[in-house]
């Protein structure tokens, strides 16, 4: 990863700080959301629990009632029901490691790739006096790209070709499913802004504005 020109040292950091801002509001969303689908888990088991006493019926059994959303009063003949789903499947997509979990992991793959590849490649690059976006090469964010196109056109299951292709994100094998666990969408996160400051520093410039939050004084 070179630069042909001259850095804008200014509007350098301004757009890394920029890109860390992006990235900072996407693990925020996957924080909360996660954190979200952990508490509904645990909620939809309270309730089975407190209803156990009064209803008779035990878990496993209240496991097998549904949940429907719809629009309309459920007595309203004209009501549409626009989901459905058991207690049990509601609980294990919500739980740790679930179904949403993954599915937001996978997400979070995409989003970064796409904020990366239509406005902050760009950015970068013309601060850092690059000709253009493809001059900038980022091996990590080329692994995004490959992973991204197995969540849109393989339904999350990592291809050949991207296994082959991997540089900095190993340890995927042909046919899996793209499961990020928290702690490697946390790793993903980190070494995503740890390429950002590669870029700042690779330029004469200190350390980016966000880097200080972490330093003990």
């Amino acid at each position: 990863m070179t630069s042909p020109g001259i850095a804008d040292g200014p509007e350098l950091l301004r757009e890394a700080e920029a890109f860390v801002a992006t990235l900072d509001g996407l693990y925020g969303l996957y924080l909360d959301a996660t954190s979200g689908f952990h508490l509904n888990a645990d909620r939809m088991l309270s309730a089975q629990k407190a209803s156990r006493a009064s209803s008779k019926l035990g878990i496993e059994q209240q496991d097998q009632g549904e949940i429907f959303i719809g629009r309309g009063a459920p007595t309203d003949p004209t009501n549409v029901v626009l989901h459905k789903v058991t207690q049990a499947q509601y609980k294990a997509r919500n739980s740790r490691g679930g179904n949403n979990e993954v599915r937001l992991g996978q997400l979070l793959v995409v989003l970064i790739y796409e904020f990366w590849e239509t406005e902050h490649r760009a950015n970068l690059s013309k601060a850092l006096g690059m000709s253009g976006p493809k001059d900038l090469q980022v091996m990590l964010m080329g692994d995004l790209r490959l992973l991204r196109h197995d969540v849109i056109h393989r339904r999350g299951i990592v291809s050949r070709e991207t296994v082959k292709g991997l540089m900095v994100l190993t340890g995927f094998t042909i046919d899996s499913h793209l499961v990020l666990n928290e702690d490697q969408v946390e790793s993903l996160v980190r070494s995503v802004k740890a390429e950002v400051d590669n870029l700042v520093k690779g330029a004469g410039l200190p350390d980016p504005e966000h880097r200080k939050i972490w330093r003990v004084t």
